[in-house]
Order: structure tokens, then sequence, then C-alpha cells
């Protein structure tokens, strides 16, 4: 319940006083900030050839193991920061990855 209530008074997380929390939106804008140059390149660029796209996919997916493997890991350590990191690398390898 705490944990909402930081939510609340800090908008956006970042400065949360929770470092679980501050750990958690941090790693969620880092990896938001990749995502964006991502998807500009993909804009800029001519469409690419299927067979060269869904090799890249195919990479991501099993990259995507590993970003959930390492996530659970984090997730696991005793410092509050990297639990939060931890969760939001889970969330962004497992539930964001196949959307």
């Amino acid at each position: 319940m705490e944990r909402a209530l930081v939510l609340r008074r800090d908008p956006g997380g970042l400065v949360a006083a929770d470092p679980v929390w501050r750990g958690f939106w941090l790693t969620n804008a880092l990896w938001a900030s990749v995502d964006g140059g991502i998807a500009l390149v993909g804009l800029l660029s001519p469409e690419p050839d299927r067979a060269w796209l869904r090799d890249i996919l195919y990479l991501n997916a099993a990259l995507d193991l590993l970003y959930i493997a390492g996530g659970l890991w984090l997730a696991s350590k005793g410092e509050a920061r990297l639990q939060g990191a931890g969760w939001a690398v889970v969330l962004h390898g497992g539930v964001a990855s196949p959307l």
C-alpha cells in the first residue's frame, strides 16, 4: 500500500522515495529511450528484406529469454534499486516484447 502512495506523490516514479520504484522507473525510462531510437531508425530506413527481418526477430526472441533470466537474477538481489531494475527488465523481456 505504501508503494502505491509513493507513486501518487511522485509522478513518473523517477524521483520516488522508495528505491525499488526508482530503479524500476529509471530502467523503464532507459529501455524506452533505446526502443525509441530503434523505432526511429526503422522509420527512416527502407523496408527490410523479409528473411532478414525474420532472423532478427528470432534473435530478439532468444535475447528476451536472456533478459528475463537476467531480470529475475537482479530482482533476487538484496539491494532495493537492483530489485526494481530487475522487475523492469522482466517486464520488458516477458510482456512488452510479444507486443
